[in-house]
């Protein structure tokens, strides 16, 4: 990532943790693999908390477990994101403990949601960062406007939080009179465009021969240039998940790795025998067809 962070990395699985350790190194992270119990001194040469992007948390043998651990982490830095890994779940955490749980990683990891997590963890340190220098701190529960305090509704407001100050994109869904034009002005109001004017378009009343025209949409030229951008990009991410899985399969153990291999087998096999099948009963269907006529 762009910002000189490091990611704290808890977990008192040994095995595992050596080997998200060195996933995280051939992402290009810097990382502090620890356990539960020597967390704070791993983090003792930090000079600063705001160092600290966010933290992985996998196996806790610690008194007290996940959440005692969490509780400690935020006495240490309250908002510091959370990535949870493996069969922990953060539904039974208590409301101000799972706002701050980004996402829940299985194992192994997907590359795609691990990049997607830590990308969600750098978003919402910077989000911090700068309501800090402009000198106020927003809860994610503020929106106020957003009427609502059931739990959806928190977790609406805490996404919105995560965007806000940031210049991603935003595709709001709903159903016609759920307040989609009310999420969009309030993020709009706690953006850094809130100084411009906020410009709500009726999408239904342009006329449709306007949109047949091809008014606003990419032209042949543009379109043939994003699908490259897109080729290219996804062609990029194959290649980089290629390689993550190479370097996974260097890190397993021999009687793990022989596993994996002969469960892809199995697998491959299963669906060729599938495609056999489709095949032969198509044959079979067709058959029973011409038969049909023919005794007609």
């Amino acid at each position: 990532m762009w910002r000189e962070t490091k990611i704290l990395l808890i977990d008192d699985d040994s095995v595992r943790r050596r080997d998200l350790a060195v996933i995280l190194n051939f992402l290009g992270e810097e990382n502090l693999p620890c356990g539960s119990h020597d967390w704070q001194q791993a983090v003792n040469s930090l000079s600063s908390s705001r160092e600290v992007i966010c933290v992985l948390i996998g196996t806790v043998n610690a008194p007290g477990a996940v959440l005692g651990l969490l509780k400690t982490l935020s006495t240490w830095d309250e908002f510091l994101p959370v990535l949870l890994m493996g069969d922990i779940s953060s539904v039974d955490l208590p409301e101000d403990q799972r706002r701050r749980v980004l996402s829940n990683l299985e194992m192994p990891p997907s590359y795609s949601k691990l990049l997607d997590s830590l990308h969600r963890a750098q978003v919402y340190r910077e989000m911090y960062d700068q309501a800090r220098e402009r000198g106020r701190h927003r809860e994610p529960n503020l929106f106020r406007s957003l009427v609502g305090t059931s739990r959806a509704i928190q977790h609406v407001r805490q996404m919105m939080q995560q965007v806000a100050d940031t210049d991603a994109s935003v595709l709001i869904l709903g159903e016609s009179g759920t307040g989609k034009e009310v999420v969009a002005r309030n993020l709009h109001y706690h953006s850094k465009r809130r100084e411009g004017p906020f410009v709500p378009v009726n999408c239904g009343a342009i006329p449709a021969e306007l949109l047949e025209s091809g008014y606003g949409l990419p032209q042949r030229a543009e379109w043939q240039r994003l699908e490259a951008e897109s080729q290219a990009r996804q062609r990029q991410l194959r290649q980089l998940s290629d390689n993550l899985d190479q370097e996974v399969r260097t890190l397993l153990e021999p009687a793990r790795l022989a596993e994996l291999q002969a469960t892809e087998s199995n697998l491959t096999q299963l669906g060729q025998h599938l495609r056999a099948l489709h095949i032969g009963a198509a044959v079979i269907q067709a058959d029973i067809d011409r038969l049909q006529r023919l005794i007609r």
